[in-house]
């Protein structure tokens, strides 16, 4: 007697099992999240503002019956952590499209596993091109309806057997998208953003469409004539599964492409008879969406939710707005960059004289000059916060540590004037203390009276906690100054007037006119520098 064929385990049964897989593996404080993300394409960097720990991370391939992802921009994998106020969270960095060939059972399957983790709200998240012909590229559009073509055919999540664990037969979608979180969406927004912001906030229906083509001009204007205002290749049938489920819902879409509603241009057209294939051509490639263009719209729009990083509350408040300025000033106002004239020559100069230092081009000093302005305020503004949360009046090294651990401007730095690894500035610093100690001896009766063995009584808080300083290259027992800046330079009599400095200093620093002989130079020109 042949053994009876296994029977097919139901979507309920699968889903159990996806559960158990990512529970009996996730430690006690992130087997409970509260809110689930979707992180549509470009998106995957939203993952960078959950804490660092605890976190966990599952690549999709590993979890059973989870979808496979094909499509670039989404790195297909759940990442559990805890964001803001330390509300737990599960974020899926890249979800899976019907367009790959998955069912569309497949697609909204992670939402079902969601449902059994106990998730309440759901956020999505995607890039859409936009019908309305008031959105902009960058601009942000709350969901709060749906068209669904696809569904009107029987291609529809629902369909098949109904799993009564997960919600009835025929659920009702009249009020799919949240009033009270779309209310407090809004809100949120006034909060962080400036009105000067370039980029906006809307209200809109979104259409879903099969893909992987575009849509044709023609698609396009039939949908924007039915009510759409956006067109997407996801998100729906998510939606749909979420509110069987009984999940609340919240979705955005990120303006990444201005869909083009004009009709093709006619071949009759007398007035393109005169234009040769060039012209046409460009014509034709006005408005064309590619997938380039919208992984790098979702990139940047995420990089601007990551600028207040590791913050919390109020101080997360303070740092949104410097950041929410900063670009809306490098955005919108008039940069007249002939005042980078001067301040170029002078670092130029600087630069030429420690040989450690490559320059990449000559543009990287306008950039790292006004690097620093930034880096320094943000640095300043976290360092201060820090030494509040340790209830300290005083700054500490710990706070610059901790400052820097946060701060992906000095990274910036780092990368437009690179230098030599660690050790070799730990030799330069080790040859220049050696130098300075030598020398200490032969001018020790110059010296001030305030650095004639003057013992400073120790710190009454305690010797410093340099946390993660070492991150960047230092280490705890390292001074972060240099006795000198160029070896053999002497130091200044701190006793001169202000901004006057000791002509020797600069002596054999650099020499502007190589061709004359070194006696000829003023050293007066040192003082422009």
């Amino acid at each position: 007697m042949l053994p009876e064929a296994p029977k097919n385990k139901s979507l309920f049964e699968e889903a159990v099992e996806a559960f158990s897989y990512l529970k009996e593996r996730l430690p006690e404080t992130l087997q409970h999240p509260r809110v689930a993300v979707v992180c549509g394409s470009g998106l995957g960097e939203l993952a960078n503002t959950i804490h660092d720990e605890p976190r966990a991370e599952f690549e999709y391939s590993s979890i059973p019956h989870f979808p496979r992802l094909t499509v670039p921009g989404h790195a297909g994998k759940l990442v559990f952590g805890l964001l803001a106020h330390h509300i737990p969270v599960v974020l899926m960095v890249g979800r899976a499209h019907y367009y790959e060939g998955h069912s569309i059972h497949q697609v909204t399957f992670p939402i079902r596993v969601f449902k059994l983790f106990g998730i309440e709200t759901i956020v999505l998240t995607n890039a859409a091109g936009g019908l309305n012909t008031e959105y902009a590229v960058g601009d942000i559009v709350i969901i709060n309806d749906h068209i669904f073509p696809a569904g009107f055919a029987g291609t529809h999540p629902l369909r098949g057997p109904n799993p009564e664990e997960f919600g009835p037969r025929f659920p009702a979608l009249s009020d799919a998208y949240d009033l009270e979180l779309r209310r407090h969406a809004h809100q949120a927004w006034k909060a962080v953003t400036s009105e000067n912001s370039k980029r906006r906030l809307h209200e809109g229906v979104y259409a879903f469409v099969g893909g992987p083509s575009y849509e044709t001009r023609a698609e396009c204007r039939m949908l924007r004539q039915v009510g759409a205002d956006l067109v997407g290749m996801s998100t729906v049938p998510e939606i749909i599964v979420a509110r069987h489920c009984g999940i609340r819902v919240l979705a955005f879409s990120l303006v990444t492409n201005n869909a083009v509603l004009s009709p093709v241009p006619r071949g009759d057209d007398h007035l393109l008879q005169a234009k040769d294939v060039r012209e046409l051509d460009s014509i034709l490639q006005e408005g064309k969406a590619n997938h380039e263009e919208v992984l790098e719209a979702g990139r940047t729009a995420a990089i601007d939710m990551q600028v207040n990083q590791g913050l919390q509350g109020t101080a997360r408040d303070i740092l949104t707005t410097y950041w929410q300025h900063i670009i809306n000033h490098l955005e919108s106002d008039n940069h007249d960059y002939k005042i980078h004239q001067l301040p170029l020559a002078r670092i130029k100069k600087v630069m030429k004289a420690d040989p450690e230092v490559k320059m990449i081009s000559a543009e990287a000093p306008i950039l790292f000059a006004k690097g620093c302005d930034i880096f320094i305020t943000e640095l300043t503004m976290r360092a201060w916060i820090h030494a509040e949360d340790n209830k300290r009046r005083t700054l500490q090294r710990s706070d610059i540590a901790a400052a820097l651990s946060k701060s992906d401007m000095f990274d910036f730095l780092i990368d437009i004037v690179p230098r030599e690894e660690a050790t070799s500035h730990a030799k330069r610093s080790s040859q220049a203390t050696a130098g300075a100690a030598g020398s200490s001896t032969a001018t020790g009766a110059q010296l001030p009276p305030s650095q004639h063995g003057v013992q400073h009584p120790p710190h009454h808080m305690g010797p410093p906690d340099y946390g993660s300083l070492g991150q960047h290259g230092i280490g705890q027992d390292q001074e972060y100054r240099q006795p000198t800046m160029y070896g053999g330079a002497v130091q200044s009599d701190p006793t001169a007037a202000y901004g006057q400095p000791q002509s020797q200093i600069f002596e054999g620093m650099y020499n502007p006119y190589p061709h004359l002989p070194p006696q000829q130079v003023c050293r007066n020109s040192a003082q422009h520098i």
